[in-house]
């Protein structure tokens, strides 16, 4: 499966977990810490244990230690030497090059315009015959409703 280690834990719950352990250590070092605080001096030398004399944890009576290794050496720094600007041995200048010869093409007068025929107009298409419109259909009289009489009409005629 996608996502999860070889032996089943996920890193979700690696870090639950983790979160829980360190919170129960916290737990107990606050409820170590409160106990202790809460005991007088005078039952705490009392117990079965024997008392520990006070031990000195100051960095400052410790002895200096030798070094692991040699210090680090200073670098020389290298000083670059100033190089002097060499002279160059003067050439003498380059020869110009003639210009090759091209030769020029005759030159003819412009041709002269030559008038353009005009062109004809497109012929005038036939005009069309259109058939006339058919007369309108005769429409029927309006036929004229019965007045309602009131009442309902089981007769079925209009």
């Amino acid at each position: 499966m996608a996502g999860e280690s070889p032996r089943g834990v996920t890193l979700r719950g690696a870090l639950v977990l983790t979160v829980i352990a360190l919170g129960l250590a916290f737990a107990v070092g606050t409820l170590v810490r409160a106990n202790a605080s809460a005991q007088p001096s005078d039952e705490r030398g009392s117990g079965s244990a024997p008392a520990v004399p006070a031990v000195d944890l100051n960095l400052g009576a410790a002895a200096t230690a030798m070094a692991l290794k040699d210090p680090p050496r200073p670098r020389k720094r290298r000083v670059q030497k100033r190089l002097r600007p060499v002279r160059r041995a003067s050439r003498p200048a380059p020869k110009p090059t003639p210009a090759p010869a091209v030769r020029e093409m005759p030159v003819s007068p412009p041709p002269t315009p030559t008038p353009t025929p005009p062109v004809p107009a497109p012929p005038a298409p036939a005009p069309r015959r259109v058939a006339p419109k058919p007369p309108p259909a005769p429409t029927p009289a309006p036929t004229v409703a019965p007045e309602p009489s009131g009442e309902f009409d089981t007769t079925g005629e209009p």
